[in-house]
Protein backbone atom coordinates (compact mmCIF):
# COMPACT_ATOMS: atom_id res chain seq x y z
CA UNK A 1 0.00 0.00 0.00
CA UNK A 2 1.60 3.23 -1.08
CA UNK A 3 1.24 5.80 1.67
CA UNK A 4 1.50 8.74 -0.72
CA UNK A 5 -1.83 7.68 -2.28
CA UNK A 6 -3.69 8.10 1.02
CA UNK A 7 -3.74 11.10 3.37
CA UNK A 8 -3.53 10.63 7.15
CA UNK A 9 -1.83 7.21 6.99
CA UNK A 10 -0.60 5.73 10.25
CA UNK A 11 0.94 2.45 11.37
CA UNK A 12 -0.77 0.09 13.81
CA UNK A 13 0.24 -3.21 15.37
CA UNK A 14 -2.67 -5.63 14.98
CA UNK A 15 -2.32 -9.22 16.15
CA UNK A 16 1.44 -8.85 16.50
CA UNK A 17 1.92 -7.61 12.91
CA UNK A 18 2.45 -4.05 11.73
CA UNK A 19 -0.05 -2.67 9.21
CA UNK A 20 -0.62 0.63 7.48
CA UNK A 21 -4.06 2.09 8.22
CA UNK A 22 -5.45 4.61 5.74
CA UNK A 23 -8.80 6.35 6.23
CA UNK A 24 -10.90 6.02 3.05
CA UNK A 25 -14.39 7.22 4.01
CA UNK A 26 -15.51 9.32 6.96
CA UNK A 27 -19.23 10.01 7.22
CA UNK A 28 -21.83 10.97 9.79
CA UNK A 29 -22.20 7.54 11.40
CA UNK A 30 -19.41 5.39 10.00
CA UNK A 31 -15.76 5.16 9.02
CA UNK A 32 -13.97 2.96 6.51
CA UNK A 33 -10.26 2.32 6.85
CA UNK A 34 -8.00 0.40 4.50
CA UNK A 35 -5.65 -1.88 6.46
CA UNK A 36 -2.74 -3.70 4.79
CA UNK A 37 0.96 -4.44 5.20
CA UNK A 38 3.04 -1.48 4.03
CA UNK A 39 4.48 -3.18 0.93
CA UNK A 40 1.12 -4.45 -0.36
CA UNK A 41 -0.19 -3.37 -3.75
CA UNK A 42 -3.90 -3.57 -2.95
CA UNK A 43 -4.99 -3.18 -6.57
CA UNK A 44 -3.26 -6.42 -7.56
CA UNK A 45 -4.91 -8.56 -4.87
CA UNK A 46 -7.70 -10.99 -5.80
CA UNK A 47 -9.29 -10.92 -2.34
CA UNK A 48 -10.10 -8.04 0.01
CA UNK A 49 -11.38 -8.68 3.52
CA UNK A 50 -14.49 -6.62 4.26
CA UNK A 51 -15.07 -6.25 8.01
CA UNK A 52 -18.23 -4.56 9.26
CA UNK A 53 -18.48 -3.75 12.97
CA UNK A 54 -21.34 -1.74 14.45
CA UNK A 55 -21.34 -3.05 18.03
CA UNK A 56 -18.71 -4.09 20.52
CA UNK A 57 -15.47 -2.62 21.77
CA UNK A 58 -13.58 0.04 19.82
CA UNK A 59 -10.26 -1.71 19.17
CA UNK A 60 -8.48 -3.90 16.58
CA UNK A 61 -9.97 -7.26 17.69
CA UNK A 62 -12.05 -7.84 14.57
CA UNK A 63 -9.24 -7.11 12.07
CA UNK A 64 -6.88 -9.25 14.16
CA UNK A 65 -9.28 -12.22 14.07
CA UNK A 66 -10.10 -11.76 10.38
CA UNK A 67 -6.46 -11.53 9.32
CA UNK A 68 -5.64 -14.58 11.48
CA UNK A 69 -8.31 -16.52 9.56
CA UNK A 70 -6.90 -15.50 6.18
CA UNK A 71 -3.31 -16.21 7.24
CA UNK A 72 -4.42 -19.69 8.37
CA UNK A 73 -6.10 -20.24 4.99
CA UNK A 74 -2.90 -19.05 3.28
CA UNK A 75 -0.93 -21.73 5.12
CA UNK A 76 -3.51 -24.41 4.26
CA UNK A 77 -3.73 -23.41 0.59
CA UNK A 78 -0.33 -21.90 -0.29
CA UNK A 79 -1.07 -21.90 -4.03
CA UNK A 80 -3.83 -19.33 -3.39
CA UNK A 81 -2.00 -17.36 -0.68
CA UNK A 82 -1.70 -13.62 -0.93
CA UNK A 83 -1.28 -10.68 1.40
CA UNK A 84 -4.11 -9.64 3.68
CA UNK A 85 -5.82 -6.32 2.96
CA UNK A 86 -9.02 -5.21 4.59
CA UNK A 87 -11.70 -2.59 4.51
CA UNK A 88 -12.67 -2.03 8.14
CA UNK A 89 -16.13 -0.46 8.30
CA UNK A 90 -17.17 0.76 11.73
CA UNK A 91 -20.38 2.33 12.94
CA UNK A 92 -20.82 5.20 15.31
CA UNK A 93 -19.60 5.18 18.87
CA UNK A 94 -21.92 5.06 21.82
CA UNK A 95 -22.61 8.63 22.94
CA UNK A 96 -22.55 7.43 26.55
CA UNK A 97 -19.45 5.23 26.25
CA UNK A 98 -16.92 6.22 23.58
CA UNK A 99 -15.05 2.91 23.91
CA UNK A 100 -17.98 1.02 22.30
CA UNK A 101 -19.49 0.96 18.85
CA UNK A 102 -23.22 1.45 18.96
CA UNK A 103 -26.00 0.90 16.45
CA UNK A 104 -29.34 2.54 17.05
CA UNK A 105 -31.68 0.08 15.36
CA UNK A 106 -34.45 2.70 15.36
CA UNK A 107 -32.35 5.13 13.32
CA UNK A 108 -32.34 4.16 9.64
CA UNK A 109 -29.49 6.64 9.06
CA UNK A 110 -27.16 4.34 11.01
CA UNK A 111 -27.88 1.47 8.60
CA UNK A 112 -27.93 3.51 5.41
CA UNK A 113 -24.72 5.35 6.32
CA UNK A 114 -22.83 2.08 6.81
CA UNK A 115 -24.10 0.78 3.47
CA UNK A 116 -23.27 3.99 1.62
CA UNK A 117 -19.79 4.22 3.17
CA UNK A 118 -19.10 0.61 2.22
CA UNK A 119 -20.25 1.17 -1.36
CA UNK A 120 -17.98 4.20 -1.67
CA UNK A 121 -14.97 2.30 -0.34
CA UNK A 122 -15.59 -0.69 -2.63
CA UNK A 123 -15.94 1.66 -5.61
CA UNK A 124 -12.65 3.31 -4.67
CA UNK A 125 -10.83 -0.02 -4.58
CA UNK A 126 -12.51 -1.28 -7.76
CA UNK A 127 -11.33 1.85 -9.54
CA UNK A 128 -7.72 0.99 -8.72
CA UNK A 129 -7.86 -2.80 -9.17
CA UNK A 130 -6.06 -4.59 -11.98
CA UNK A 131 -8.88 -7.20 -12.18
CA UNK A 132 -12.18 -7.87 -10.44
CA UNK A 133 -11.67 -8.55 -6.74
CA UNK A 134 -13.60 -10.82 -4.40
CA UNK A 135 -14.70 -9.17 -1.18
CA UNK A 136 -14.67 -11.55 1.76
CA UNK A 137 -17.40 -10.27 4.08
CA UNK A 138 -16.85 -11.05 7.76
CA UNK A 139 -19.68 -10.86 10.24
CA UNK A 140 -19.74 -11.40 13.96
CA UNK A 141 -23.11 -9.96 14.82
CA UNK A 142 -25.85 -8.10 13.01
CA UNK A 143 -26.31 -10.79 10.37
CA UNK A 144 -29.05 -8.75 8.70
CA UNK A 145 -26.69 -5.84 7.94
CA UNK A 146 -23.88 -8.10 6.78
CA UNK A 147 -26.18 -10.05 4.50
CA UNK A 148 -27.74 -6.86 3.15
CA UNK A 149 -24.29 -5.50 2.37
CA UNK A 150 -23.23 -8.75 0.74
CA UNK A 151 -26.28 -8.98 -1.48
CA UNK A 152 -27.01 -5.33 -2.25
CA UNK A 153 -23.89 -3.19 -1.92
CA UNK A 154 -22.54 -3.92 -5.38
CA UNK A 155 -23.96 -6.90 -7.20
CA UNK A 156 -21.24 -6.69 -9.86
CA UNK A 157 -18.75 -7.75 -7.21
CA UNK A 158 -18.40 -11.34 -5.96
CA UNK A 159 -18.56 -11.90 -2.21
CA UNK A 160 -17.51 -14.70 0.14
CA UNK A 161 -19.40 -14.46 3.43
CA UNK A 162 -17.77 -15.59 6.69
CA UNK A 163 -19.51 -15.95 10.04
CA UNK A 164 -18.11 -15.99 13.57
CA UNK A 165 -18.78 -19.47 14.95
CA UNK A 166 -17.36 -20.42 18.33
CA UNK A 167 -13.89 -18.89 18.43
CA UNK A 168 -13.18 -18.28 14.73
CA UNK A 169 -14.57 -17.19 11.37
CA UNK A 170 -15.75 -19.85 8.92
CA UNK A 171 -16.90 -19.41 5.32
CA UNK A 172 -20.66 -19.90 4.94
CA UNK A 173 -21.65 -18.82 1.41
CA UNK A 174 -20.29 -17.56 -1.92
CA UNK A 175 -22.34 -14.90 -3.71
CA UNK A 176 -21.35 -14.60 -7.37
CA UNK A 177 -21.60 -11.30 -9.22
CA UNK A 178 -24.80 -10.56 -11.07
CA UNK A 179 -24.76 -11.52 -14.71
CA UNK A 180 -25.15 -8.63 -17.18
CA UNK A 181 -27.84 -10.64 -19.03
Amino acid sequence: MHAQNYPDVRREVIGGNEYVVAPLVRSAYSDVKLIAPAATTVGSLRRIQLMVQSTGTVDWTMPRDVFATILTENREFPEEAESVAGLYVTGSTNPLKQSEFWLDNTNVAHYSDIIDSTRRAISHLNGQAEAQQIFQLFQKTLVDIAFLLGVQSDRWVPFQVYKWIGQCYVPIINIPPRSPN
